[in-house]
């Protein structure tokens, strides 16, 4: 466990390079399905370095220890600014690494993932931590962090988040901390494009006292 030492604060602009790499390598298997790219080719792709930096906006927090950054969590609500998942500068990149087919592929799946947030939900587009230090308690710090964002809104009701039905682990941790299946969605474009079939889109009610309010 990582204790007091752990700090967890907004995303800088030094954090950048350390916030692309953690994302690459969690969802490694979208992208590279998303980009017909290896794993070892991913980390020397401008259009995946573009891809990531078009989602990195204020709701994300980065966990620090000991000056590392170890882990990353990104937060939206309702009410948060409209963020760009696209623009002009990937898609021309993207043209011209993947050729028009590949290029389209980016940008459907860049959609996929690109969930809106409904009338009083807070949502976790995505967590991440730096495979040395999982297992210390980084990832519920940082869920912890979330959870209280959303429950320092009055206006706000539950947390939401998607996860794969093949991603076990995280179903089962996230399940521990109180969130239940909703429902699932199965979608074929999303097979072809990102290599998942079946979403579970899961959820926290918060319960509150009505002094909160």
């Amino acid at each position: 466990m990582v204790g007091n030492s752990l700090k967890i604060r907004k995303l800088k602009q030094r954090d950048i390079a350390k916030a692309r790499l953690l994302i690459e390598k969690a969802f490694s298997d979208k992208f590279c399905s998303m980009t017909s790219l290896d794993r070892e080719q991913l980390t020397s792709s401008l259009c995946m370095e573009k891809i990531i930096d078009v989602q990195l906006h204020e709701g994300h927090r980065v966990a620090e220890l000991d000056g590392n950054v170890v882990g990353i969590i990104s937060v939206k609500s309702w009410k948060s600014p409209k963020t760009k998942s696209l623009d002009l500068e990937l898609v021309k990149t993207a043209l011209s690494e993947y050729g028009f087919l590949g290029m389209l592929n980016v940008l459907l799946g860049l959609i996929l993932l690109d969930e809106s947030v409904a009338k009083g939900h807070y949502y976790i587009e995505h967590i991440a931590i730096d495979e040395s230090y999982r297992g210390k308690g980084i990832g519920n710090e940082l869920m912890t962090f979330a959870e209280l964002t959303a429950l320092s809104d009055p206006d706000a009701t539950k947390l939401t988040l998607v996860v794969a039905r093949s991603n076990v682990r995280a179903i089962s941790f996230y399940e521990q901390r109180g969130y239940q299946v909703d429902y699932i969605e199965k979608s074929q474009i999303s097979k072809a494009v990102l290599g998942i079939k079946h979403w579970l889109y899961m959820s926290k009610r918060f319960v509150k006292d009505n002094n909160t309010k």
